[in-house]
C-alpha cells in the first residue's frame, strides 16, 4: 500500500502526520505558516458572513412587512396597492453588496502576479482547503520524466483553470486515481523536486521551491 507522508515544501523534510508538519512549519517557516493562516482566515470570514445572513433571515419579524411600506392609493384608474416588502428589499440589497465585495476580493487575488499566487490554483485552495498539501506530496514523491511532467502540467491546466475546463474532482480519492492515470506512484523515496523550468512554467506553484 502507498503510504502518504507529509512533506515540507520549504526544506523537504518528511512527517508522518499533518499536525507534526504544521508544528514544524510554524516554528521554522513562519512566512509559509502565515500564508496558510491568512487563507484560512479569509475562508472563515466568508463563512461567518454567510451564517450572519442566514441568522437574519431566521430572526426576521413577519410583522415588519405589514408595518413598513403598506397602504393604498386612490387613482382615476381605481385603487392601487402600494404595499411592498421593504424589509426584504433592504436585506437583498445588503446580500447583493456582500456578494459583490466577495467577487471583488477573489478577482483581486486572481489578478495578482504569478510570482505571488497563481490564479489557476485559487479555486482549488478555496474548495479543497488543506487537501492540496497531499496533492503536492504525490506530485513531489513521483519519479517523473520530462514527458510525464508535461502530462501532469496538462492535467493541472484542465482541472484547475477557473474559466471553463472540466469539473473539479469531489474527493481526494478521485483526485489520486486521476493522477495515477498519468504517472506511476511508487513508495516514498528520497524527495526529488521538479526542475526549475517546470516550476516557472506554472508561475512558481504556491511557494514550491527547489531543494537547497
Amino acid at each position: 500500500m502507498f503510504q502518504i507522508h507529509y512533506n515540507c515544501l520549504q526544506c523537504g523534510k518528511l512527517f508522518r502526520t499533518k499536525n507534526s508538519l504544521d508544528k514544524h512549519i510554524s516554528v521554522y517557516h513562519k512566512f509559509f505558516y502565515k500564508t496558510l493562516k491568512r487563507d484560512k482566515r479569509k475562508r472563515n470570514k466568508v463563512k461567518k458572513n454567510q451564517e450572519q445572513i442566514k441568522k437574519k433571515e431566521k430572526e426576521k419579524d413577519p410583522l415588519d412587512d405589514e408595518e413598513i411600506g403598506t397602504g393604498t392609493e386612490f387613482t382615476e384608474e381605481g385603487v392601487r396597492d402600494n404595499s411592498y416588502d421593504l424589509h426584504n428589499e433592504i436585506f437583498m440589497n445588503d446580500k447583493h453588496i456582500f456578494n459583490n465585495e466577495r467577487n471583488i476580493e477573489i478577482d483581486t487575488q486572481n489578478n495578482l502576479k504569478n510570482e505571488q499566487q497563481p490564479p489557476n490554483f485559487e479555486r482549488f485552495i478555496i474548495e479543497f482547503d488543506e487537501i492540496w498539501i497531499e496533492f503536492y506530496i504525490l506530485y513531489l514523491e513521483s519519479k517523473i520524466s520530462s514527458s510525464q511532467a508535461d502530462k501532469l502540467l496538462h492535467f493541472i491546466d484542465r482541472y484547475f483553470t477557473p474559466k471553463g475546463g472540466e469539473k473539479l474532482p469531489k474527493t481526494m480519492r478521485t483526485l489520486k486515481k486521476k493522477i495515477n492515470s498519468f504517472i506511476n506512484i511508487q513508495k516514498p523515496k528520497e524527495i526529488d523536486l521538479i526542475s526549475k523550468k517546470y516550476i516557472e512554467k506554472k508561475g512558481n506553484i504556491i511557494l514550491l521551491q527547489e531543494k537547497n
